[in-house]
C-alpha cells in the first residue's frame, strides 16, 4: 500500500474524494474507487450469516448523577463466536477480513478492512477504549474494538 493511496507518516489510507457525498476528513469509512463486486459479495455472504451466539454475560455497575447506584447484566457474543459465524460465508463469497491497530491523531483505532477477490475493498475504523491502565487494559480495549469493528463492518448484531 505505497504511493498515492497510503500516507506512510500517519498510516492513513488516502481516498480520492467522491463527487457525492464528499468524504470528510473525520470520516471513519473508506473504500476502493469501485465497490460493485465487493458489495455484491457482501450481500451474498450476509444472506448466509446468522447473528453470533451471545454466550458471555457482562455486568455494568455505576453511580447516577444523583449519587444512586445502578447495576445491570447483558449478554454478548465474544469474538470467537463472531468469527465462527462469518468464516464460511465470507470465504464462499470470496471475501476476507483483516484487522490492525492504527492511529488517528493521538487516538488508537482498530482498522477493519474487508477485501474481495476482485481487489475491491472497504474499511472502517473503530475507536479503542481502554477500560483500565496498563497492558491488560489496552489489550481488553483491542479485543472489544476487534469484535465491534468486525460486527459493524459486516452488519452483525452481537449484543442484547
Amino acid at each position: 500500500m505505497d504511493g498515492d493511496s497510503y500516507d506512510r507518516d500517519t498510516g492513513e489510507i488516502v481516498v480520492r474524494p467522491l463527487p457525492t457525498p464528499a468524504i470528510g476528513e473525520r470520516n471513519l469509512i473508506f473504500a476502493s474507487p469501485e465497490c460493485g463486486e465487493i458489495f455484491g459479495a457482501l450481500a451474498e455472504a450476509q444472506g448466509r450469516m446468522g447473528n453470533p451466539k451471545k454466550t458471555k454475560t457482562a455486568k455494568v455497575q455505576g453511580t447516577t448523577k444523583t449519587g444512586g447506584s445502578y447495576s445491570y447484566d447483558y449478554k454478548y457474543a465474544p469474538l470467537e463466536e463472531v468469527v465462527d459465524v462469518i468464516r464460511a460465508p465470507m470465504s464462499e463469497a470470496g471475501l476476507v477480513y483483516r484487522q490492525f491497530l492504527a492511529q488517528r491523531g493521538d487516538a488508537w483505532v482498530m482498522r477493519t478492512v474487508i477485501a474481495h477477490r476482485s481487489g475491491q475493498w472497504f474499511g472502517c475504523d473503530y475507536p479503542l477504549f481502554a477500560d483500565r491502565p496498563g497492558a491488560q487494559g489496552f489489550a481488553s480495549g483491542v479485543t472489544y474494538a476487534r469484535r465491534y469493528g468486525l460486527m459493524l463492518a459486516l452488519g452483525l448484531v452481537g449484543e442484547d
